[in-house]
Parts: C-alpha cells; sequence; structure tokens
C-alpha cells in the first residue's frame, strides 16, 4: 500500500522542519500563544527502539501537549497508554486546506 500524495507531503516537510530533539528522534515542536507545546510532527530515527516513546516521557507534565493530525497507529497508540485522549480537530494542511484530522491531547497536570 503506498501513501497518499499529502502524507509523502506531511513527512517530507515535517523532516525539513525537525531537528534531533533527544537520542534517535526527530520532532517538531511549536508553543502556542496559551503556553502549550504542539509536536506537528515526530518521527524515529531507529523504528521500534522505544526512543520516541521515552521522548514523550519526558515532555513536561506542567503543560498542555497537543499532537495534531496522527494518522500512525503505532504513535496514537503510545499517545493513548501516556493519558493523551484524542478528539476531532480543524487545523490547516497545506495540500487540502483546513481540514478535520485527529488532535491528541494531555491536559498539564
Amino acid at each position: 500500500m503506498s501513501a497518499a500524495p499529502e502524507d509523502d507531503y506531511i513527512t517530507s516537510y515535517g523532516r525539513e522542519m525537525s531537528t534531533e530533539v533527544a537520542p534517535g528522534v526527530l520532532a517538531w515542536v511549536e508553543t502556542n500563544p496559551d503556553g502549550a507545546l504542539e509536536v506537528m510532527y515526530v518521527e524515529a530515527l531507529d523504528e521500534g527502539s522505544g526512543a520516541v516513546g521515552a521522548w514523550l516521557d519526558g515532555l513536561p507534565t506542567d503543560r498542555r501537549v497537543v499532537v495534531p493530525n496522527v494518522s500512525s497507529e503505532r504513535l496514537a497508540g503510545m499517545l493513548a497508554r501516556r493519558g493523551f485522549k484524542a478528539r476531532k480537530g480543524l487545523r490547516p494542511l497545506a495540500m487540502l486546506g483546513m481540514t478535520w484530522v485527529d488532535v491528541w491531547v494531555r491536559s498539564k497536570a
């Protein structure tokens, strides 16, 4: 099964905007005006290594964390196990305009 063109674009752009935020983890993270962390893109350099899970575990608990446009079942499972809740959110996607996507949110502790 091949990825949809918009998935290829999102992956390419996400990688371009990302930096190595932890050993083996590329991520693009923004801070919203309300102080929440928004994880725009996250990828393990070695899939299955546990690096992304360890990075998620280290995110600050005193801030809301938002992960929009989750299309990976593996990432969705990692987020659910860490207390993130899924909901639908309207987000701008470059190729599609404003689109309803899965958004995972963890409230601050």
